[in-house]
């Protein structure tokens, strides 16, 4: 995930429709290279996802298995550059701002709820993992 440290807002990416898109939004991320750690496969992904440069926070926020963890990327702007594969991005200070795309349908995923209950908490997390660190740099 990456966050503006100075606003809080939380950057999503909208992705193009293709049969591999289970979710319409989708925040930064992707696999490890070989011998890659996470941070390094953190930096890379947002750098090849956004063109943004971000500085990382060394602990995940959300351990969702052992090999889908994430991480928060503080940026350092707010000038993405969006590759093929998504078709917009914005950034939201809460999931109730994200506007669903005009006549599509919810992915099953959601269960029917936009945004799905799963983003509260990510966002959540995300804000309060910002706040420590910021409280962390003023001692």
């Amino acid at each position: 995930m990456v966050i503006d440290p100075e606003t809080e807002e939380i950057l999503l990416l909208e992705t193009k429709p293709s049969e591999r898109v289970r979710d319409p939004q989708e925040y930064p991320g992707g696999h490890a290279e070989e011998n890659e750690s996470d941070l390094q496969t953190g930096y890379r992904e947002v750098k090849e996802e956004t063109g943004l440069e971000v500085t990382l926070l060394t602990e995940p926020i959300l351990v969702i298995n052992p090999t889908i963890k994430v991480y928060l990327g503080l940026a350092k702007s707010r000038e993405v550059v969006l590759t093929e594969q998504h078709k917009s991005f914005g950034w939201f200070l809460r999931p109730e701002d994200v506007p669903l795309p005009p006549n599509r349908e919810l992915p099953s995923s959601y269960k029917g709820q936009f945004p799905p209950k799963s983003m509260y908490e990510e966002f959540r997390l995300a804000q309060a993992a910002l706040a420590a660190y910021k409280a962390s740099m003023m001692s």
